[in-house]
């Protein structure tokens, strides 16, 4: 993963010395994650805490770049955690490869990492004082590449087992987000903003239950722009 990100960035910095409409940042947010089932015997179970990074290309469509198609790459660890209230009956799931029977009312608490592909397009004002404002809005299509989890109840746990089998490979969100920046001299900026992220994709895979699990997050992110 390392090696991915160091071409990533050196590709940054090639499109960056070739192109003046570009800009590129570095960022991290941390986060709170929740995932949601639209079965009510699958009852969300409270939201997790979370950290991405990453880099971001803006592409700037006119010379006072105020508008711009964005894009990146982003190491995003989401969490979330699940009830299963399937009633006279056991949860058949998957850990550590094996498939186990677990007991109604089971808490599993999935710790997901994605890669992170973010598209959209990025509205920013012209520069009050030192200070750029800016509003984004896009998809965030997500690569499954890491997945393990905690299984609680009374009768039964199990702790950072890997549960690769219960959940997608590919998921997908929708994403609004607004900041700052602050100028520090030249072409690079202090950002900070938020992130709201909505998923509409399933990220679960159990064949026990018929369910549409999506993930969401909140996340605030700081980071440097060049």
């Amino acid at each position: 993963m390392k090696k991915y990100l160091f071409l990533a960035i050196l590709f940054v910095f090639i499109v960056k010395v070739n192109y003046s409409q570009v800009s590129f940042s570095l960022d991290a947010a941390p986060q709170l994650s929740w995932m949601k089932s639209d079965k009510s015997v699958v009852e969300s179970d409270g939201a997790k805490f979370g950290f991405k990074f990453g880099l971001n290309l803006d592409f700037f469509f006119n010379e006072g770049k105020n508008y711009a198609f964005c894009t990146g790459i982003k190491i995003n660890n989401m969490a979330g955690a699940l009830k299963y209230n399937i009633a006279d009956t056991l949860l058949l799931f998957y850990h550590d490869g094996a498939l186990d029977s677990l007991p109604v009312g089971s808490v599993i608490d999935y710790k997901l990492q994605y890669l992170e592909i973010p598209l959209g397009l990025k509205f920013k004002t012209n520069e009050i004082g030192y200070i750029t404002y800016f509003a984004q809005i896009g998809i965030s299509p997500l690569i499954n590449i890491g997945a393990s989890g905690n299984g609680s109840h009374a009768d039964m746990s199990f702790d950072k087992h890997k549960i690769n089998e219960e959940v997608r490979l590919f998921g997908m969100g929708y994403h609004i987000g607004a900041g700052m920046e602050y100028s520090l001299g030249g072409e690079t900026s202090f950002l900070a903003g938020f992130t709201y992220t909505n998923g509409f994709m399933d990220v679960t895979s159990n064949d026990q239950i018929k369910d549409k699990t999506i993930l969401n997050s909140v996340s605030l992110n700081v980071g440097i722009k060049f």
